[in-house]
């Protein structure tokens, strides 16, 4: 079982570490340049996006298959009722809790679901209450989720920012208004 759970982090650190690798490279720069519903400013510019999202769907594809086969391995074989409705919203709830769009925030909303989860495992079906609210509270109040707390706070602070120096204007000073930043 030790092992299992040293072979699983490991895995996750290279799956990281590869997002990294092609997020930061030539291809990553290809696919954010050539977003969906946008492929022809992409042609314009000349990127051949068809063959980057060929390459990295091959990569994902291969990425995939090696975390089932270590999955399949893990659970001594596979079956359609390991994912039931119950483990699909607790992914859910992971990546929704983390942030979307960054994987360091679906690795931090993993963390916190299995900690829920695991710790009111005696309440039973009572715990995914409790991780429900936790995921419609990351929905109310953060916008991006735990990862994206630091950029709100921070269009916060800007909006306090210019909503005084607003105040500060219109008690005679000769400041311009300035708009807070989205």
């Amino acid at each position: 079982l030790v092992v299992s759970y040293y072979a699983a982090f490991v895995l996750m650190l290279a799956a990281l570490a590869l997002y990294r690798a092609i997020n930061g490279q030539r291809l990553g720069r290809l696919l954010r340049a050539a977003p969906e519903r946008q492929e022809a400013f992409a042609e314009a510019l000349g990127i051949n996006y068809r063959a980057a999202r060929i390459r990295v769907f091959l990569i994902s594809s291969a990425g995939l298959g090696l975390i089932g086969g270590f999955y399949a391995t893990y659970f001594k074989g596979a079956s359609p009722s390991l994912f039931s409705m119950d483990s699909l919203l607790l992914l859910l709830a992971m990546i929704v809790i983390g942030g979307m769009g960054r994987p360091e925030g679906a690795v931090l909303g993993t963390l916190i679901v299995v900690l829920f989860d695991r710790v009111f495992i005696t309440l039973g079906p009572v715990r995914l209450i409790i991780i429900g609210a936790v995921m419609l509270g990351t929905v109310l109040f953060m916008r991006g989720g735990l990862f994206g707390l630091a950029a709100q706070y921070t269009a916060w602070r800007e909006k306090r920012k210019s909503e005084r120096l607003a105040r500060r204007d219109s008690s005679g000073g000769c400041l311009l208004y300035t708009s807070p930043s989205p």
